[in-house]
């Protein structure tokens, strides 16, 4: 038998009223304002796709897309969205269970990686990514996927941290969080919670941190071992995110080893109350 030269799909691209559409209860994700919100204020058609829907009961169902969908509406607005159609992979007659396994073979998919998507918006030049991608290397280190055995000095690969840090506190921020790190910690240093730990101190203290006194006081010979140890008894005590207790034990490291008060940093929990208030 020879193999085909086409491969026939039973879904069909067609067009689709917006108002005859409607979303079928067993075969959708959990609705999100949020993500309609945000697909709306980066419209772009081009990056939506075709929303997946079946021809049943004399209606169209959707499949899988009810956000963008409900993008396409919000988008166009009261008075504009009745009389419009979109593009959509169109089925007919499947059942409301067949509806729902079509549902998980769509989004039976591999998740880009966080460090995936950075590199392929660097490849894209995207300037956020860029501009992180130069502060990385301007620090002497490099961004890569994995620590190799013997070239991991200055290597590190939480992509997802570097843009927290980046887009809480700019170029600068980012530059002055990993000198701070890496002078306190070297390789060791370079991992996700650690580098938004000290991002948020970078952050918070700013203008009156000493990045240069705050490495020296995070030395030990124990490596991370002590400030994880400060870290964990405080998160046993308050609760809270690893870097934000990983934050507190990192300034409470700092004042232990600063005599004189003027150059001690403002409790953290006190400071934080304030920016709450």
């Amino acid at each position: 038998m020879s193999p085909q030269t086409k491969f026939q799909r039973q879904a069909r691209l067609r067009w689709v009223p917006l108002k005859d559409i409607h979303v079928s209860p067993v075969a959708q994700r959990d609705y999100r304002q949020s993500r309609v919100d945000a697909l709306v204020r980066e419209f772009d058609p081009e990056q939506l796709g075709f929303p997946t829907v079946n021809y049943r009961d004399e209606m169209w169902m959707m499949i899988d897309g009810q956000h963008r969908w409900r993008a396409y509406i919000a988008w166009l607005g009261e008075g504009h969205w009745e009389d419009q159609m979109i593009q959509c992979q169109a089925y007919e007659g499947l059942k409301e269970s067949e509806e729902a396994e079509v549902f998980l073979q769509l989004n039976n998919t591999l998740q880009v990686t966080p460090y995936d998507k950075f590199m392929i918006s660097v490849t894209a030049n995207r300037e956020r990514e860029l501009e992180i991608k130069r502060i990385v290397e301007a620090n002497n280190m490099r961004i890569a996927r994995t620590k190799l055995r013997g070239t991991e000095i200055g290597t590190l690969s939480a992509v997802a941290a570097l843009i927290e840090v980046y887009d809480r506190s700019g170029s600068d921020g980012l530059a002055r969080t990993l000198r701070i790190v890496y002078n306190a910690y070297g390789q060791e240093g370079l991992e996700a919670q650690v580098l938004k730990a000290i991002g948020l101190v970078v952050a918070r203290y700013s203008s009156t941190l000493d990045d240069v006194g705050l490495s020296s006081k995070l030395q030990n010979k124990l490596g991370l071992d002590p400030l994880y140890t400060s870290a964990g008894e405080i998160r046993d005590r308050r609760g809270g995110t690893w870097p934000n207790c990983l934050a507190a034990a990192a300034v409470g490291i700092h004042n232990r080893k600063t005599t004189r008060v003027k150059e001690k940093l403002g409790d953290w929990w006190k400071q934080q109350e304030k920016e709450e208030k």
